[in-house]
């Protein structure tokens, strides 16, 4: 039967409890690293990268960061996906492996790698799209860290027990757990699982455990809790997958399995792990079958395909794939036959969470919301933030500003409301940055007056400067038709159309030569001489859109007359180094 609740929050406290004192200590034994002690870490740790241009910004991050030993000595390397068909992560996977296995050779026999995906632009968490979402800003510092090295934090205790092989993750989700009992020295695979909803598993994987093994954790379950209120539940532990399920309905879940007994809840994937072995023969499936042509993914197309109980009925399912190729049947199909005898395990994480931040909302809710996660992570407000009060101005930073402060100066007299995140800005004085918006790199006018539920972003160009300006409750990533967008798509919170109206402009002007339409390559952007006046003109046109005023003469003449970017020629023509040297002159200014 469900526990009382007084019981069910007692047992997540203490969870919450156990996440944040394991940690605290990840943390310290991280600062140790970096300080020259002999802890373990990786022998590499490799990037996937979406294209030649990004694998380029991403390692300008990457020796920013070992320059100013934020991360530890190792080697980092990052790796491109080639022009043509998208391959997925799991063709990233493979083509990591062979450039792995040019530069090092037999010596891969004896080293662990931390292989993450970070490829892709980030459309619904677009303050990154331009230094990538494995280089996200957590608030946790100084220094400043971002999402690589909380990755590599968190990761610091499986190295405890883990043989020679390769731990593949993602570049946007946060796992804690108690990492007592953890074990990567089997062969095949060993995935990461942690009791979750039924919803939930609806959009991870989920694991089938035998029936027997089911019966045996639901006991200890039951047992776990003592006369007391203390938690005894058991350590992480291995078991032995027969089958895993990619995004499942809740029906199937209870059909095929997947639901432990009595207790309504199921087993979710996060990350994995595989042996040497397992990695050399994902290395001859690539040789075997190159060029690769279609799209492969890490988690569905090489998980389902292990465990006794699995099928091949997953191979002609297309629901989850971005692109469809003519290849991508027979491949999954070869690739199911490739890996049938391999095994997977699965540990079994119940003192665990996965927090995924890939979005707007995720990223304003879990740092400025989510108390729970803020504790468990020990977040902060301000990271590097400075205040330059003046004379007769007594108010506390912290008093008036109630959002989060990353690395960035703030003006006298301003203000951040509650539920926002200004990161690597100058704010001049007097500004009020409106509620539950995301302000980043942007350089703000005294006085000004942001709406509240807005993005902004200024990007460095060849030309000078581009403010990206959206409503958070935007979506880049949706496509309509061109003859059907001006009702389909809304920008700023307000209906494309009537943002073609206020415009006197068509869907082909926003989407020259487009057949299909989304926010993401829509030509809304302008370029000015400086970063202020960028941030001035996109606060005009904003504010004009939600407010449905007009437009000022001199921004509507920039808006209608001189050439305009969209979101994705900004990724393509960012002039990073630009970007990087003004944080690093906003990161020398911490007084808070």
């Amino acid at each position: 039967a469900p526990l009382h609740p007084t019981l069910f929050k007692m047992e997540q406290k203490l969870l919450s409890d156990r996440l944040r004192e394991c940690t605290a200590k990840s943390l310290a034994e991280y600062h140790q690293l970096l300080q020259g002690q002999p802890i373990p870490f990786w022998d590499v740790v490799a990037l996937t990268a979406t294209d030649a241009n990004q694998a380029k910004a991403y390692e300008q991050m990457l020796q920013e960061r070992r320059d100013a030993n934020i991360i530890p000595p190792c080697k980092y390397h990052v790796f491109a996906d080639p022009p043509g068909p998208k391959l997925g992560n799991g063709g990233a996977t493979m083509l990591a492996l062979e450039e792995l296995t040019k530069l090092y050779g037999t010596s891969l026999d004896s080293s662990r790698v931390l292989l993450i995906h970070a490829g892709g632009f980030s459309k619904r968490l677009p303050n990154v799209s331009m230094i990538g979402k494995i280089f996200a800003a957590v608030p946790l510092g100084p220094p400043l860290l971002c999402m690589l090295e909380i990755k590599l934090i968190l990761t610091l205790p499986y190295l405890r027990k883990m043989k020679p092989g390769v731990f593949v993750t993602c570049a946007d989700d946060i796992v804690m757990m108690d990492p007592e009992g953890v074990d990567f020295q089997q062969s095949g695979f060993t995935a990461l699982g942690h009791p979750s909803s039924l919803e939930i598993g609806t959009t991870h994987g989920v694991f089938v455990l035998p029936e027997n093994q089911r019966h045996a954790i639901v006991q200890e379950l039951k047992s776990g809790l003592q006369q007391d209120g203390q938690t005894r539940q058991p350590p992480c532990r291995l078991a032995q997958c027969s089958r895993f399920l990619h995004k499942p309905s809740i029906k199937q879940m209870q059909t095929l399995g997947a639901t432990l007994p009595g207790v309504d809840y199921v087993f979710t994937d996060s990350a994995y792990y595989m042996d040497r072995a397992t990695a050399l023969r994902l290395l001859a499936f690539l040789h075997a079958h190159a060029p690769l042509s279609c799209e492969i993914d890490a988690y569905g197309d090489f998980l389902q395909a292990l465990g006794p109980d699995a099928t091949d009925e997953y191979t002609r399912n297309d629901a989850n794939v971005v692109s469809v190729e003519a290849s991508l049947v027979q491949t999954r199909a070869q690739l199911y036959q490739h890996l049938r005898d391999v095994r997977l395990n699965v540990l079994l994480c119940e003192k665990s969470k996965f927090y995924h931040i890939g979005t707007i909302p995720e990223y304003l809710f879990h740092y400025c919301h989510d108390e729970v996660f803020r504790r468990e992570l020990n977040l902060q407000q301000s990271v590097l933030a400075s205040s330059s009060e003046r004379d007769g101005d007594n108010e506390s930073f912290s008093e008036r500003c109630k959002g989060v402060v990353l690395s960035s100066v703030i003006g006298p007299g301003s203000e951040v409301e509650a539920g926002s995140v200004v990161e690597f800005c100058h704010v001049g004085a007097g500004v009020t940055v409106g509620g539950s918006s995301v302000v980043s790199h942007c350089d703000i006018a005294d006085g000004t007056k942001l709406p509240s539920g807005m993005f902004f972003h200024t990007v460095c160009t060849a030309a000078g400067f581009a403010t990206i300006f959206f409503g958070v409750k935007d979506c880049l990533k949706t496509n309509a038709a061109k003859a059907s967008a001006g009702s389909q798509l809304s920008f700023c919170d307000t209906g494309l159309s009537n943002v073609l109206a206020a415009w006197d402009m068509t869907e082909e002007d926003v989407w020259p030569k487009m057949s299909k339409c989304a926010l993401w390559t829509g030509k809304f952007f302008v370029e000015s001489p400086s970063s202020e006046a960028s941030f001035a003109l996109a606060v005009q046109i904003a504010t004009s859109l939600r407010d449905g005023t007009p437009l000022p003469a001199e921004a509507r003449k920039a808006v209608t007359e001189q050439p305009r970017l969209s979101m994705a020629d900004m990724v393509e023509c960012k002039v990073l180094p630009q970007m990087l040297v003004r944080r690093r002159s906003l990161a020398g200014k911490r007084d808070v």
